[in-house]
């Protein structure tokens, strides 16, 4: 992008001031995409403040941590963040004919999406869950992927 390209340039010849002003313009054109203007800001924004604020020792002491998980050998989550080299690992790993690396694709946001639209959006469904509904959760979250017994499955965030 045009911008991009320019506050770079700036940045190196040591004029800051227009190669910030080139970020905002950059950063305006992005926020407008249209794959981007599909999130409205103060939901997203409330629904941390929603999180922080439900996510305090006392709620978390609500939940059992004795429940029974689905283990699944087959697949490792990779996180990382812009610039730590999680792209370069990706590249690696792929050339390994027993490892399939994916993208993490928005199965958790759905899952947790069709999870609060049955339970009336209300957070404090969550204490609710019985061990059928968690087990059920994991089958549906691993349900996206196709796990072979022999491969490994890592999935990338980034």
């Amino acid at each position: 992008m045009y911008y991009d390209l320019l506050s770079k340039c700036l940045e190196r010849t040591g004029d800051y001031k227009k190669a910030f002003i080139s970020i905002v313009k950059r950063n305006e054109i992005k926020k407008n995409l249209p794959e981007n203007v599909k999130f409205e800001k103060k939901i997203v924004l409330n629904l941390i403040q929603d999180y922080k604020k439900y996510f305090v020792k006392k709620n978390i002491k609500k939940f059992s941590s004795n429940n029974e998980i689905l283990n699944n050998k087959n697949l490792t989550f990779l996180v990382g963040f812009p610039r730590s080299g999680t792209t370069l690992l990706d590249t690696i790993l792929r050339t390994h004919s027993k490892i399939d690396v994916l993208e993490e694709k928005p199965f958790i946001s759905n899952i947790r999406d069709n999870f609060f639209l049955s339970n009336n959006s209300k957070i404090n469904s969550l204490e609710k869950l019985s061990q059928s509904t968690i087990l059920k959760l994991q089958k549906e979250y691993y349900s996206y992927f196709n796990l072979s017994p022999n491969k490994i499955i890592m999935i990338s965030f980034h």
